[in-house]
């Protein structure tokens, strides 16, 4: 997944409803070490939080995604996965095609798109990282990789049952609606 999803004021209202807190948006692109909002569960209710986007690393360089197949097996996600799962809330993301096209990436039938991640503290901050997998139909097109999308009722599951969420780390998710701004040229136009 590149570095960059967007969020917008329906997700500020569906987010409101989810978590009987009021909460309000501006659309904007979210990009790492963005602070953003992210749902966790405690008491078995989710609740809204705002955390760092990106794990601090060497170079002032942030590591902002894990694989999900491996996340468990790397000592910098291992308890964050354990212990600290999060749902990052979307509108959509973004992709970019070899020719560096800008594709957008978005539900059809939602107007949120539920993102699997991790969270941990470092250097004293709290921070999330965004689970990815192998590309579903509809992004493999654009690029091999895609976050793991979460379906509304697997939001619970995903935050707080260990076992349930080694089975939702192997998910295929649905399918998503793609767009670009770009346009084919031709000559004869």
């Amino acid at each position: 997944m590149c570095s960059r999803y967007y969020i917008s004021p329906v997700i500020g209202e569906v987010l409101s409803a989810l978590t009987h807190q009021p909460v309000s948006f501006q659309s904007r692109d979210v990009r790492p070490s963005d602070t953003a909002p992210i749902l966790t569960a405690s008491d078995g209710k989710l609740g809204l939080s705002a955390l760092e986007w990106g794990f601090p690393a060497s170079d002032k360089k942030r590591i902002i995604n894990a694989r999900a197949e491996t996340a468990g097996e790397k000592k910098l996600f291992k308890h964050g996965l354990a212990r600290h799962r999060v749902v990052i809330p979307a509108a959509g993301f973004y992709e970019w095609n070899a020719l560096k096209e800008k594709h957008r990436f978005s539900r059809k039938d939602a107007p949120v798109i539920y993102l699997a991640g991790i969270a941990d503290r470092f250097q004293g901050r709290p921070c999330f990282v965004i689970l990815t997998t192998a590309a579903n139909a509809s992004v493999a097109p654009v690029h091999s990789r895609m976050p793991l999308v979460l379906e509304p009722d697997q939001l619970l599951t995903w935050t707080r049952d260990d076992r349930a969420a080694k089975s939702l780390l192997k998910q295929t998710p649905a399918a998503l609606y793609g767009q670009t701004d770009a346009h084919q040229l031709s000559m004869f136009d």
